[in-house]
């Protein structure tokens, strides 16, 4: 029972001795605002509750928020054992060496020599990644190697880097290149996971812009057949035909009637007017006649003769058709 006490004894004069020694680390000039410093040390002597409690999870999340509020070696120092207890070699022996080379700079031989062999070791026993690139893959332009967030700079390629057990993401990029990844796991202790990076495939090179396909203008007019074509035509012309027989017959009426304002060679002004207007339809009349006449005629030769094996450009035609103060027009084109 003396015993038990005594140990109970020594491991509460061990704690108040630590917390001692971290009060007056972090009360120290430079070390953080006395605001930070009483809040750094009640979260540290909640972590040592729960390193004793062997609660390792909670402990190490305590030191961490410790450490953050007051960066000082006793705190880094107890954040290294309780990865330590939680099998997070890697972690625990960057913290063990951070201390040894504070304590070094601070003249501390004793801490030094101390957290250094904590960390020998571990050396053995933490697991490690190496990352072996190809000789294509390291001569490639901007080529950037990530292990999830981190990105690995060109002289750590190819070496044994520390890691926790976990998954790792490898990402690998360059431009101009498609990407490549692969997912790593690291389970346990004393474990070399090799990841072999090829060459990064260079990405496809745009095609060349091309110009547009240029867009034919739609024809105007109409079109037809040349047998429909020479109907038309002469359907006109008939039309023409009968209209220059009307104004002919028109002309004719007109002239008579401007008899009756003659007298002998002498004609009033009413009878010259309609004279004139009878030379004026008689003229249109006979224009328009003619024309009907060459319309059935033209009409009825593309009928008869337009060729049986017409194909679908070859029987195609434009006409328009118009009317002027002196006639019909007819324009066509095939």
């Amino acid at each position: 029972m003396v015993k038990v006490r005594m140990v109970k004894g020594m491991r509460g004069l061990r704690g108040a001795l630590t917390a001692g020694l971290l009060m007056a680390a972090i009360t120290s000039p430079a070390a953080a605002a006395p605001t930070d410093a009483k809040a750094a040390a009640k979260t540290f002597t909640d972590g040592m509750a729960m390193m004793r409690s062997k609660r390792f999870t909670e402990a190490c999340g305590l030191f961490e928020q410790s450490l953050e509020l007051a960066p000082v070696r006793p705190t880094q120092f107890r954040l290294a054992e309780c990865y330590e207890q939680l099998g997070r070699l890697a972690s625990a022996r960057r913290h063990y060496l951070e201390v040894a080379e504070a304590a070094d700079q601070a003249g501390q031989t004793k801490q030094r020599d101390f957290a250094r062999n904590r960390a020998d070791g571990l050396a053995a026993r933490v697991s490690k990644i190496v990352l072996m690139l190809t000789p294509e893959a390291r001569a490639t332009d901007g080529l950037s190697v990530s292990q999830d967030d981190t990105v690995i700079p060109p002289q750590q390629w190819d070496q044994a880097l520390d890691v926790d057990p976990g998954s790792y993401h490898i990402t690998v990029s360059a431009p101009d290149h498609e990407g490549w990844s692969e997912e790593v796991s690291v389970a346990g202790e004393a474990q070399l996971v090799t990841v072999e990076i090829p060459a990064l495939a260079p990405l496809a090179p745009l095609p060349p812009p091309t110009d547009p396909e240029p867009v034919a203008p739609e024809p105007s007019g109409s079109f037809m057949s040349l047998p429909t074509l020479g109907m038309v035509i002469g359907g006109v012309g008939v039309a023409a035909l009968g209209t220059g027989i009307v104004l002919g017959v028109v002309a004719k009426s007109t002239y008579d009637d401007s008899l009756d304002h003659c007298s002998g060679n002498f004609c009033a002004q009413d009878g010259l007017d309609q004279q004139d207007d009878a030379v004026t339809l008689g003229t249109v009349g006979t224009v328009v006649f003619f024309v009907g006449a060459a319309a059935i005629v033209g009409g009825g030769a593309l009928w008869f003769f337009a060729p049986d094996d017409e194909g679908p450009a070859a029987d195609e035609v434009a006409l328009r058709v118009g009317v002027t103060a002196s006639g019909a027009v007819i324009r066509g084109s095939w």
